[in-house]
């Protein structure tokens, strides 16, 4: 093979950027659509994909759940528990699966099928560069 090698190194290197941006992207819109449903003062907020809260609770957790991952995404950016980060994005690949595919979550249309499907895709890459940065060398600064 002449010319596509990309060395392992760079491989985990761009899995675990990919990883620390995915992470940040969903924290941010988690707690966003949080504070947004309970600015609103809606009691009926449901997500389909997750059958387990409604309502104000259900915008709480979201609250919630986008802090922790926050936080654990900046520890492990910083170097830090890193095994937090696994678990964080295994739990959201996880309740993807689930919510996505194993609940009685109806799709529209191919389109919204396929989204979902890049999505959890998506989820499963930034998992596998959470795996990476736990066996990565820490860079040496001069």
């Amino acid at each position: 093979m002449t010319g596509y090698n990309i060395p392992l190194a760079i491989l985990g290197k761009l899995l675990r950027l990919f990883e620390y941006l995915f992470s940040g992207v969903l924290c941010l819109g988690l707690i966003g659509l949080g504070v947004v449903v309970l600015l609103s003062d809606s009691n009926n907020f449901t997500l389909e994909m997750i059958p387990w809260w409604t309502g104000r609770g259900l915008a709480r957790n979201l609250l919630l759940a986008g802090i922790a991952g926050l936080v654990i995404t900046v520890l492990a950016v910083k170097g830090r528990l890193k095994f937090l980060m696994v678990l964080w994005i295994a739990a959201v690949v996880g309740t993807m699966i689930y919510g996505f595919f194993l609940s009685s979550y109806k799709y529209d249309d191919y389109d919204h099928f396929r989204t979902s499907l890049l999505m959890t895709g998506a989820a499963f890459a930034a998992f596998l560069g959470s795996i990476t940065a736990l066996f990565a060398r820490p860079s040496r600064r001069a």
